[in-house]
């Protein structure tokens, strides 16, 4: 099976060269040599098969030999707002959200945050989302919104037309994820929110569900919440 690589630059005249990072990997990782054929993907469902015309330090020239479009298979749509952990934690709920098939990811600010989601550790977040959707053959980019705290994410998603639910170990609701319809889902810190941002949240509508009887750490919430809707979805789209 072809090795697959993140085309950030559009095709014309079915020709293409890679640098940066993917180039880098090409070269010194793959070994990759004139001949050799890969597949590029650009994130937005489109794939080309390309075979490799030209090879120097810093980048790699490709030639397209065809292309397919890819219908997103992660429908309807599941958004996750989550507040970040530390370390390598935070790599692993990137690369977890990717594979499950998270539609889009908003980091979450809250009065017990540990990390922050500045413009530097966005910019780290979208890179993982491109080497998760490599190797997970994924060919539709995860979204990766800006920063929001309690407050802004309930006037970002007032309208958002689907359901909108909040992670809880207490909360009485059990079947929500189960549902066929859009959602988003607020996970909150280790901590959990605190009860004036869980006032805040009720206030606005969204609906606290439990999805386990154990309190789970932040990427353990939210890639069990991820799993069990995206299983659902998926199931009653085969019926």
């Amino acid at each position: 099976m072809a090795e697959r690589f993140f085309l950030s630059q559009p095709v014309r005249e079915n020709k293409v060269t890679l640098g940066d990072d993917q180039a880098h990997h090409l070269v010194r990782v793959m070994r990759a040599k004139p001949g050799d054929q890969i597949v590029l993907f650009d994130g937005c469902g489109n794939e080309y098969h390309a075979t490799i015309a030209d090879v120097s330090k810093k980048s790699v020239s490709l030639a397209i030999d065809s292309t397919e479009f890819v219908a997103d298979p992660n429908d309807p749509e599941i958004i996750v707002a989550c507040a970040l952990p530390k370390g390598d934690r935070q790599k692993f709920l990137i690369e977890k959200m990717v594979e499950l098939g998270c539609n889009q990811f908003v980091p979450l600010k809250t009065s017990r945050s540990v990390a922050e989601a500045s413009p530097k550790v966005i910019e780290r977040i979208e890179k993982q989302v491109v080497e998760a959707s490599k190797q997970c053959r994924r060919s539709w980019l995860m979204k990766v919104g800006g920063q929001e705290t309690v407050e802004s994410l309930i006037g970002s998603f007032a309208d958002f037309d689907g359901s909108r639910l909040v992670a809880d170990p207490y909360a009485t609701r059990h079947d929500l994820l189960l549902q066929p319809d859009a959602c988003v889902i607020a996970v909150g810190p280790e901590g959990g929110f605190t009860d004036a941002e869980n006032q805040s949240l009720r206030d606005s509508d969204w609906t606290p569900v439990c999805f386990s009887p154990n309190v789970l750490r932040i990427e353990t919430a939210a890639a069990a919440a991820v799993a069990i809707a995206r299983q659902a979805k998926f199931k009653r789209s085969l019926s």
